[in-house]
This record gives C-alpha cells, structure tokens and sequence, in this order.
C-alpha cells in the first residue's frame, strides 16, 4: 500500500498509535481507533467528496483511550489504552504505510463487524455505513465474519446492523434520517443514489431514493445544492424534496409519507439507477 499522509488533526492519533505498537509488537489497533484511520486518514477521499461529511465522527472515536488486540488472556492496558484478548484470522489485520511509517490495525471489515457487536444499534450503522462508504465494506461480508466466529461475544447484534448499512450514505444526519424513516414504518429509501435517463445520461443525485416510487429526498442541504443535484429529475418525472438533516422523528416521517402518498397511482419513470459515486475497490477484509 502506498504511504497515505495523514490530515493534520489525524497526526497525533498516528503518533500514539505508533507508539503503542513499538511497546507491544504482538498488538493490533482495533475497535474505534482503527474505525478512526479507516475513515480518515485512509479514507482516500478527494477533496470535495461528499464522503468528507463523515468527518464529524472522527474526533468521537479518536478520543481517548487507544484500542488494541493482543493475543492470549491476563494482557494488562498500558496508560491510556484499552486492551482486549481476541481471535484474529489471517486476513483481517493490515499493516499500512501512513504518515511515514508503519500501522498495524484491524481490516475495514473486521473493524466494521467489531463496532458492530459493540455499539448500540443506531450508532454502529454511522460508523459502519462510514467505513463502508470508503472502502467497499459489504452488508454480507459483515454476515460471513459473523458466521465465521460463532462463538464471540455480541456476534448477534451484527445481523441488525448488517441489515441496515447502505454504503451509499454520505453523512451521519443522513443515515440517521434513513434509520428514522425504518422504524417510522416508512420503506426504507436507498442512500447516494445517481438516477440515469434512458440514454445513459445522469439525470440527477439523491441523498435518499425510493426507487420503485420515482421519489426521493435531498437531506441537509442548501436549497441551490439540492437543485444543482436534482438536476433533470423533476422535468423527468420524479418527485423530490429537500429536508433538514435534524428534525423530529414523527415530522420527518411524516414529510416522507406525504411525498410517497403523492406517487401513488401514477406510474413510476423508467429510470436507470447507480451509486451516485464511483464504488472504492475493496481495500482489506
């Protein structure tokens, strides 16, 4: 893997990481730590993605303490750090160049599927729907390590989480709008959605679509934004509205209902559909 250079604000996680690693060789970053790296300073992004709203999770899972794995029981934490015993199979650790020097951590999928068992719910999908959105992690992919380690603890939260990633999501407001609108009995739409005319030509970008519907829903942001990503899709046939990416649970589905309702009984355009972005190949399991 090429060296990565880090953010600034990611330097000083890097360091201590670094210096962890030097103390105990047989160490692993894990857990939040790792999901950290993983969504910043090896996220990859370009500048101006849109994956760059996932940034506001980093400064929660970079604070103190450090995660580590090591192998064995009885391993004691060094100041600052928690240290856990775990059983980690070829393939799901990486040693990566970053900042000039070295990282040993575990893979974005085996972060995922950790963060996963170890968070509640609604909180795990933001992390998980962050590192997927970078690094290609798959909903099965999080079900196969889980079949994978039958034994471990919190393995069953994992097919919960599983079931409601969608690496297409571009912030946490808006994978929590999406988890709003499931559990108010709303369809759940799918996240970063390109729509295509019938001559393959982009018609316009969705934060959240219903597909089936010819509906979809900008989600915080500014009114010329969410008409510069609209682009067509209205002259198309598609209804779409912009809302705030905060907002009371029972308004929010409330406005997703009234724009599904508005659909109904006319017939949906005949649209293809993409990833609003290229998709990253996957960088480790």
């Amino acid at each position: 893997m090429t060296d990565e250079q880090p953010a600034e604000g990611a330097e000083t996680l890097i360091g201590r990481c670094r210096d962890l690693l030097e103390n105990r060789p047989d160490a692993v970053i894990a857990g939040p730590t790792a999901a950290a790296l993983w969504i910043d300073a090896l996220g990859g992004i370009p500048p101006g993605d849109d994956r760059e709203a996932h940034l506001e999770l980093v400064p929660a899972l970079a604070v103190a303490p450090l995660e580590m794995v090591v192998p064995g029981r009885g391993a004691r934490p060094a100041p600052g750090t928690r240290v856990r015993a775990d059983r980690l199979d070829a393939g799901e650790t990486r040693e990566v160049q970053i900042g000039g020097g070295t990282v040993r951590l575990t893979s974005p999928v085996r972060t995922a599927f950790d963060l996963a068992r170890g968070l509640p719910l609604d909180e795990a999908v933001t992390v998980v729907d962050a590192i997927a959105a970078r690094h290609a992690v798959r909903p099965d992919d999080l079900r196969r390590m889980a079949h994978h380690h039958p034994g471990v603890r919190g393995r069953r939260a994992v097919f919960p989480v599983a079931d409601r990633v969608d690496h297409g999501s571009t912030s946490p407001a808006r994978t929590r709008v999406r988890l709003v609108l499931r559990r108010g009995g709303v369809d759940a739409p799918l996240a970063g959605r390109a729509i295509v005319d019938r001559h393959g030509a982009l018609a316009g970008l969705l934060d959240l679509a219903w597909l089936d519907d010819g509906c979809g829903l900008q989600v915080g942001r500014t009114r010329p934004e969410a008409l510069a990503r609209t682009g067509r899709l209205g002259e198309l046939g598609w209804f779409v509205q912009l809302i705030p990416d905060e907002g009371p649970a029972d308004w929010l589905v409330h406005q997703a209902r009234g724009l599904l309702a508005r659909r109904r009984g006319r017939v949906p355009p005949p649209l293809a559909v993409a990833f609003a972005r290229r998709p990253r190949r996957p960088s480790g399991r």
